[in-house]
């Protein structure tokens, strides 16, 4: 049974990256990228592989979610950069014998606008919002392997226009407690809109990735590597005055704009340091003449109590330094 369920994702995901690679339309909902999560921020804004009870985790990858989740409660604030701020919720219950659901909502609120004339006359205001209403299921198909799904409605509205879509993601993960070896592949936003801004029908920020994680033997030591972007090796990237920045590095350099490294110190389950380097987002910011320490992301968490507090800094814009918090607990502590 297990062996039909990996068959199974890896063929959805071959069915798919020929559908997609076929695409050439601009992509919309590109908010999905800014993961609602202190800890994935702390482990270079991307991580698919830690197996942790922090349910904030799986909404990178629906296949890190278990039934040890249950009843837990999820509650993520960013401050992105001026009046720009991220909120997400989520909350985990038993799903048959072997599994848990997860329900919950997260925003990018984009704050007010002035909105003006061809002549520069000011003629009110206007608001532009993120919203993705999701669910999601984890299941055991074995003792070591994990399937999960999240489904996504998405809602975006700038002044008048507004956008709908539904996504998909589908996940597995393979985990051995003995040596603490995971690894984990997901498939993400397949889908399509429902309703356009205009017109134009744009694609949605689909994305294939491979992760793995691996805690030492004899220390307190965790390391991740995460592939990102993998259907689409030959990336480019466009700036903010639509220039194209043509990336004529080597192989292996355009391999390395395909990776996460990140580390983590957790020397008991009370406490954690994480680091984390995208080498992506570093070119992207070196290439605008940017910090040197763009890529970079840290954070840190500590359990008091019933409370698991997580908070994260990471740069995902030219404009400056992110705060992420997060804040889990169960709701069962207090029955």
């Amino acid at each position: 049974m297990t062996r039909f369920y990996l068959y199974t994702f890896f063929f959805t995901i071959s069915l798919f990256t020929n559908f997609l690679s076929a695409q050439n339309t601009s992509s919309a909902f590109n908010f999905l990228s800014i993961a609602p999560s202190s800890r994935a921020n702390a482990l270079g804004g991307v991580n698919i592989s830690v197996v942790e009870k922090d349910l904030s985790l799986v909404v990178l990858n629906p296949s890190l979610l278990g039934k040890e989740m249950t009843g837990t409660v999820s509650l993520n604030y960013m401050h992105y950069i001026s009046d720009i701020n991220l909120g997400a919720a989520l909350y985990a219950i038993p799903f048959l014998d072997r599994g848990a659901l997860a329900f919950g909502a997260s925003f990018l609120d984009y704050g007010n606008f002035k909105l003006t004339s061809p002549s520069n006359e000011i003629l009110g205001d206007f608001s532009a919002k993120d919203m993705n209403f999701h669910a999601l299921v984890g299941y055991d198909i074995s003792e070591r392997w994990r399937g999960g799904a999240q489904t996504k409605l998405l809602y975006s509205v700038y002044d008048t226009y507004s956008s709908i879509a539904l996504a998909v993601d589908l996940g597995i993960n393979y985990f051995n407690p003995y040596n603490e070896f995971s690894f984990s592949a997901t498939i993400k936003n397949l889908g399509a809109q429902l309703k356009q801004f205009n017109d134009i029908r744009e694609t949605l920020p689909y994305d294939f990735q491979i992760g793995v994680s691996k805690m030492l033997a004899h220390a307190p030591l965790r390391f991740s590597l995460t592939g990102i972007n993998l259907l689409d090796y030959d990336d480019d990237f466009i700036v903010d005055d639509n220039v194209e920045i043509k990336t004529k590095n080597g192989f292996i350099k355009k391999g390395l704009r395909h990776l996460v490294f990140a580390g983590e110190f957790i020397p008991n389950d009370n406490f954690y340091f994480a680091l984390g380097y995208n080498y992506g987002r570093n070119f992207y910011f070196n290439s605008l003449d940017s910090s040197p320490f763009a890529g970079f992301s840290c954070g840190a968490g500590v359990k008091i109590k019933a409370f698991d507090i997580n908070a994260s800094v990471a740069r995902y814009n030219r404009s400056g330094t992110s705060l992420l918090i997060t804040v889990n607990t169960n709701i069962n502590y207090f029955r």
